[in-house]
Formats: structure tokens, sequence, C-alpha cells
């Protein structure tokens, strides 16, 4: 490890060395880290060699040399790793050779002086000082909160690593400081996936969180982080209460009982160590409005602001405008006239934010706000232009929130852009803006009900168009599709589709949906949508965790049933969970439990996937079924029941049949069909895939060269089983020797395949795709085809 290129912050995969950086953002992060520079905090040379490289990406060079000079001075940390690498960084690119040189004898020398016990503690001092610099760079850089929450897994991965290899030769301020951010960066983890009750990811997060702020309020001196930490605490122990996860909780201290029963107390200690805090009354603001005490937090909230009207308490700000939406939503909700006072304040409230905070969940909220401004009482569209400019505004937003960094993978953006549409009758667009919405939510494992808003909105598509699309294979086999991966999530979170009994209400239809269902082979998954309606406690799950299952014939009658099964090749647990009232009146005979399971197979894949099993209990038989695919991106069924939308009439480009080809296996078919093409196609596109566009009776490699050679650009979907279908394999050499643009999209987490390394393409691996830049390099490709008459 003698190379400063192990060290420093320019190499590292953070968002402000992928692309241009949002000025007003970034003045914002120099605003509020700069805050912290002022006392000599533990953090400090993390924070400077931060700002030092944002500076320099903005091209303020001066500035970002000073930044790091300032670690490097003698009174504080001339031999800080990073800050000698960044530097050395920085004087390469501006050809300030000597200095650059100089920087990298220094790292070389520091990490390879002396053998003695005493060098080699200095080495693990500054190694682990720069694996938590690191760390903090990736939990507090220029974006603080994202939809994803990689960055963050790092983050908490590189602290730990520092803290292993420190051991007890860091001062106790700097290891406070990376316990304290563990914990930060693992709250934040949980809230993304605390629905996933069973997650093993969930239950370690949620108890490292909690430790690392027990610790920091048992041991830190540091009454920022102390104060902080309570807050943090009491939000942790309402939210495992909330989702029913208190068995997830860490071995506590005896003291900290009374606070996992009452988790308001922990604010009250917040305010014991900080009081008057308002960072911690606008927190606290926030968690009564969770709670539904809306009066406690407006209250809070508008001290909170009276205290701190700053840049540095914006969050104030967002926060009194969501409860002022909240109080306008209950008037409605309450049939009483809500007053439209409160959403001009909201709007005055978010307008303050946006001028130095431009973030797409900001943007939606201010969406929202235009969007319930253009409705009366009863939910309709108010008449004139008054409804209209205002529907129009929030439609502006929503393009806004799109188009900021991440603002595309977030499900609120989409969602809100799908309700703005629906009230303008444009039913068919808001539910493509609602598909996306959930496969955002699924995604990310961030659940803000766009699952229900695609069904309420299906039920408007069949209502105000054509009745035949009753009668549409392609439409149903679209709904199938969409309402599993709905189901899905219920299942998976003991969330109920109650918006099911909607479409089930539609006259005559919900027959011919089952019908379509049971003659194409969906059976499967209609049990899974219906069980998705049903009650909780009418349902019987089975958690499958990481491996495979395994049951226990003894103790029958509990409620938690587990046993060893010789059917399944490996270890691992299952939990059955039935209801007290299925308990009482019927028997779960093991042996059918057993029958059912070894009727599962696991390894279709190739590999374990963490999932959920379903037992499907008949209640007057007795008989357990488990549906054979949960999964909406399972192995395809025979192509005789697929049914596909129709192709467009005419191609985009004038001069080929088709304006794409789609190489994809099994795995990606139901996605790309219901998915990709319905993205490329919407508008004036024409794709090609082999579900639909092969010639019957023709050989599939004729099949491949021909559409390879009939349109103008070929994507290739990349899957784990890509390589195993030799026509995929064969699809694309064909376009790469035909000399077409390849466009990749990394379905699933896998290296690419060597053929398309060299080739810019798409990752998805985070189940969102970037439709419009996919798109618009598409159009692109056609328009560079283009040959003019001479």
């Amino acid at each position: 490890m003698a190379s400063g290129e192990n060290y420093g912050h320019f190499l590292l995969p953070l968002t402000m060395n992928q692309g241009p950086i949002d000025v007003q953002l970034a003045e914002r992060l120099f605003a509020l880290r700069s805050e912290h520079l002022h006392k000599r905090r533990p953090e400090r040379h993390a924070i400077r060699n931060l700002l030092a490289m944002l500076a320099f990406r903005l091209g303020h060079f001066d500035k970002a040399l000073e930044y790091l000079d300032k670690i490097l001075s003698p009174l504080e940390d001339p031999n800080n790793l990073n800050a000698l690498a960044n530097r050395q960084y920085m004087c390469q690119n501006l050809f300030r050779v000597q200095e650059a040189r100089e920087c990298e004898k220094r790292i070389v020398w520091l990490l390879t002086d002396g053998d003695t016990e005493e060098m080699e503690t200095r080495r693990k001092k500054l190694r682990a000082r720069s694996l938590a610099e690191q760390a903090f760079a990736y939990s507090f850089e220029l974006f603080e909160e994202c939809i994803s929450f990689g960055r963050y897994r790092k983050s908490i991965e590189l602290y730990q690593t520092a803290i292993e290899l420190a051991g007890n030769v860091i001062d106790k301020e700097e290891m406070d400081e990376w316990i304290f951010t563990i914990g930060v960066a693992s709250f934040i983890i949980y809230k993304r996936i605390k629905y996933v009750s069973m997650s093993d990811e969930a239950k370690t997060r949620l108890q490292t969180a909690i430790n690392s702020f027990i610790q920091t309020v048992n041991e830190c001196q540091d009454k920022n982080f102390v104060s902080d930490a309570w807050r943090h605490l009491g939000v942790l122990f309402k939210q495992s209460a909330e989702q029913k996860q208190s068995s997830l909780l860490p071995s506590l201290p005896d003291d900290f009982q009374e606070y996992v029963r009452k988790p308001g107390l922990c604010f009250e200690k917040a305010y014991s160590v900080s009081p008057h805090d308002p960072r911690i009354l606008a927190r606290h603001a926030e968690y009564c409005k969770n709670s539904g005490d809306i009066e406690k937090a407006l209250e809070l909230v508008n001290e909170s602001i009276q205290l701190n009207a700053t840049v540095f308490n914006l969050h104030a700000y967002c926060v009194r405008a969501y409860i002022l939406i909240e109080q306008y939503k209950e008037q409605l909700t309450n049939f009483r006239t809500p007053s439209l006072t409160l959403l001009e304040d909201a709007e005055k409230d978010l307008a303050v934010t946006l001028q130095t905070f431009v973030t797409p969940w900001h943007l939606a909220t201010m969406a929202e706000v235009f969007y319930l401004k253009a409705l009366d009482r009863c939910g309709n569209v108010i008449k004139g232009k008054e409804g209209t400019n205002n529907l129009q505004v929030a439609l502006t937003y929503c393009a806004k929130a799109a188009a900021c960094y991440g603002g595309k993978k977030r499900p609120e953006v989409h969602k809100q852009r799908g309700e703005c549409l629906c009230v303008m009758g444009e039913h068919q667009t808001a539910l493509g803006c609602f598909k996306r919405a959930v496969d955002c939510e699924i995604a990310n494992q961030f659940y803000k009900g766009s699952i229900g808003r695609l069904v309420i909105e299906y039920v408007h598509v069949l209502r105000y168009r054509s009745s035949t699309l009753s009668f549409d294979p392609p439409f149903l086999a679209d709904m199938v599709y969409w309402l599993q991966k709905a189901a899905g999530i219920c299942l998976s979170t003991g969330w109920i589709l109650t918006q099911l009994q909607n479409l089930q209400q539609i006259p005559g239809f919900w027959k011919i949906f089952i019908d379509y269902c049971i003659k194409t082979g969906h059976g499967d998954d209609l049990e899974s949508i219906e069980l998705a309606a049903c009650a909780e406690e009418s349902r019987c799950k089975v958690y499958r965790q990481h491996s495979y299952p395994t049951l226990n014939e003894e103790s029958v009658s509990e409620s938690v049933v587990r046993k060893r099964c010789k059917s399944f090749p490996k270890v691992g647990s299952v939990c059955i969970d039935t209801s007290p009232t299925i308990q009482k009146t019927h028997e779960i005979r093991p042996q059918l439990v057993t029958a059912a399971l070894s009727s599962v197979n696991l390894e279709a894949s190739g590999e374990v996937q963490e999932d959920i099993v379903y037992l499907i209990y008949n209640l007057k038989t007795g008989n357990i079924h488990i549906p054979s695919k949960l999964s909406s991106d399972s192995i395809t069924k025979d192509v005789s029941c697929k049914h596909v939308k129709p192709a467009p009439d005419i191609a985009f480009n004038q001069q080929l049949p088709n304006d794409f080809f789609v190489i994809y296996s099994d795995r990606a078919s139901e996605w790309v069909q219901h998915s990709l093409l319905e993205e490329l196609e919407r508008n004036r596109l024409k794709g090609c895939i082999r579900h639909r566009d092969f010639i019957l009776g023709k050989p599939n490699l004729e099949n491949y060269s021909d559409c390879i050679k009939q349109s103008v650009c070929i994507i290739v979907v990349i899957t784990k089983d890509f390589e195993k279908d030799q026509g995929c394999v064969r699809g694309m050499l064909m376009a790469m020797e035909e000399g077409k643009v390849v466009i990749s999209i990394l379905r699933e987490s896998r290296d690419l395949p060597q053929l398309l390394k060299p080739y810019a393409g798409l990752d998805a691996t985070d189940g969102t795709v970037d439709w419009a830049r996919l798109e618009r390099n598409i159009e692109q490709q056609i328009n560079s085809n283009i040959k003019y008459d001479t």
C-alpha cells in the first residue's frame, strides 16, 4: 500500500466524481459543513477533505488547496493520508508536478518508514483515519439523502474496518464520531427496508443503529452527538413497535426498557442535553406528525423556526409544509370545507426551502400542493382555468423533480405525476406513471402507496375506455404481470390489497380475468393476487431466509413449526405463521406441509433466492398448496401462452422496418414485454422481440439474423441466465458482426459479457431504467442513419 492511489477521495465512486454538480446544492453543502469547522470537532479533517474535493470539482482550485493545507498544517494533521493523496491529485491536474511528486513521496515514507512497534502503531492510526474519512464522504457527500442506500452500506463497512484496524490507538473523540455515524447510516438504511419484517438486513441495521446510539449516549461527551442519538432512538423504538418488529431489537440495558415502551421520552432526554435546539425541535415535530399529533407537531416546528430561520434549519420549513398538507387532507377526509390558506402557507415554506435546496422530494411535494389546489372538496378538477393551470404547474414540478439527481428513481415523483394525469382524464398515461412508481418502490424497498393507485387506475382504464379492453389478451396479460407485482409487495409486507375489490366489482370483468388466468397458465399468479386481497389472518406464510426450508414435526399445534426436511439438501429455517382462528378449528398436518414444500424447485436458477414462499391453505379440505411462481421475472411459460401488445404500424425511422430489436433470455421475457416495450413504444418507436415478431416455422437463428438487419439498433438485456440461451449469444454476435449499435441493459447484478464491456450501457440492477435516456439514444441513432438524397 505504498501508493497515493489507495487514498484520497477523487477515485471513490461518489456522486461528485460522476458528473456535473448542482451549484446550488454545493453551496448548501459548503454552508452546512463549514459551520462545524469553527470548533475543533473530531470530524473536521473529514469535512475539509470532502469540501476540498467539491471545491476542486467546481473549479475553485485555490479554495480546494486551502482546505487541504489547513489539514496538513503543523498544528492539525500533517500526516493525513487523504489530504496528501487529494493534494497530489489536484497538483497533477494543475501541472504542479513537483508538488504532486512531493506528496507521493511523503505518502510512501509514512507507510514504509521503520519496523518498530511505534511506527506500526502510527501506520495503523493513519490508515484507520483514512478509511473513516472516506466513510464520512460516503455518508455526507453532496446528496445527503437518496432513494438508494448502497453508499451508506459502504460507509458502514469502511467505518467498521477502521475501528477494527485502529483498536485503541485512535483518540476517544474520533472513535465516538465513528460509532455515531455508523448509527446514522444504519438508521437511514433501516428506514428504507423496515417494511420487510423478516429481512436479515432490517434486523442487522436496526440493531447496529440502536447499539451505536446507546453507546453514544452512555459514553460520548459531545452534546450534539448525544442529543442526536437520543432523538434517533426515539424514532427507532417507535418504528420498530409500529412494524411489529420489537423482537428484532437487540438486548437492551434495563434502564432503556422504559424508552422502548414510551419512545417520546427519548426526545425529552435530547432536550435535557441540548435545550431549545432548533434541529431537535424540528425532528420532534416530524415524530409527532407521524404519530398523528398534528397540533403538537405544529407547535414544535413553529418554535424551531422562531429560534432559527436560516439556511441551517431548512428541514423545519419542510416539516411544517408536510404538516400543513396533512391538515388540509384531514379536512377533506372529514368532509369539511378545506382551508386554502393551509396550502398557500405550505407553498411558501417549500419556496423558502427550494431557494437553496432543490431536491426531487421537495419538488414532488410542491407538485402535490398545486395538485390539491386544482381539486374541489369532492376531488374533482375545479372548473375553468384555475384547475387546469394548477395541474399544469404540478406537472411542471414533477418534471423538475424527475430531472434532479435520483429523481427518476423516486416513486413519489411518478405517483404524483400519475395522480395529476388521472384527474385530467389521461388514464392510460397515468397507468404508465403508476407502473414506474411501483417499479421504483420494489427496487428500493421504499413503499409510498403506488400499488393501490395502480389497481385503481386499471379500474379507471376499464371504465372510461372501450369495453373491448376486457377481452383484449395483451391488456389482460399486462394486468396479470402488474397485479402480481402488487401482490408480491403486499404478501412480503403483510399489507392487504383492498383496492382489488374495485376491480372485482366491475360487472363481468373478474370472471373474464379468472378465465384468462386459468386458460393461459397463470393460475398461480391469480392465487397470489387474490391472496394479497385477503385479511392477513387467513394467510399462511412460509418465510425462506437465505437458505433452504426445514421443518420440525414436534409442536404441530404451536404457531411456529420447525422441521428438518429431507427433501432439501441444505440447512435453513422456515416459519409457518397461522392465525389463532385457524389453529383453534383446523390442524395443519406436517406431512402436508412437507409434501407441499418438497414440490418447490429452490435451485431452478442455480442459486438460492431470498424471497417468500406462501402456502395456500384450503380451510374446507385442509389441503396445502404452494404456487409455483411468485416472482414476476421467473422462467417464461410456453410462447403459446404469451399475449404481447401489437407492434406499432410503422417505425419512426423511414428506412428499416424496426427502430430497435431486443435480445433477451427467458428470465427477462416478461419484463421486456410489459415494461420495456410499453415504455419505448408508447410514443413513436417500433420495437421487435422474438415472442411477438419472429416468423413461425423459420429457424430461430435465421429469425435473429433478419430482425437484426431490419432494425436500426440492438438492445441486449443482460440477466444471470443470458449465456445459457445460445440464441441470445449468437444474436449478440450477429449484431456486432453486422456493425449495429448495441445498447446493453444490465438487469441483474453480474459482470457484463466480455464483448459488451467496451461499450456504454445502462445499469438497471436497482430495478429502474432511465427510459428517457434510452429513447433519446435510439432516436439519435435513427437520425445519424438518415441518408439524404443528393
